[in-house]
């Protein structure tokens, strides 16, 4: 019981980290291309003004690279949730033969 329990929390405590991830990374998507467009005296391209390119982000935000650690982070959250999921499915199939056990006699 040690080891699932060692998992739960290891895994609670993953979906923590990369939820963050994942916060983080959404305000640096959504933040890109802010600063231009409230700056209209800025010779820099407005989001408007063509097409987005992987690093043509502001402010040092890298749109291709926030969108990729967007990604990594959600896969890796889902990995956690599954892990969990799994742990669940095996403690309510342990509980089921306890139960089914303790008919017998």
């Amino acid at each position: 019981m040690s080891v699932s329990r060692s998992a739960l929390s290891s895994a609670q405590n993953a979906i923590q980290v990369y939820s963050r991830m994942v916060d983080r990374a959404a305000e640096r998507i959504a933040g890109w291309g802010l600063e231009q467009v409230s700056d209209p005296g800025s010779a820099a391209q407005s989001p408007l003004d063509g097409p987005a390119t992987a690093g043509s982000g502001t402010a040092g935000v890298d749109l291709g690279e926030a969108m990729v650690s967007m990604m990594i982070a959600q896969r890796a959250f889902s990995a956690q949730l599954q892990v969990i999921r799994t742990s669940d499915e095996m403690l309510h199939d342990t509980v089921s033969l306890r139960g089914s056990g303790s008919g017998k006699g």
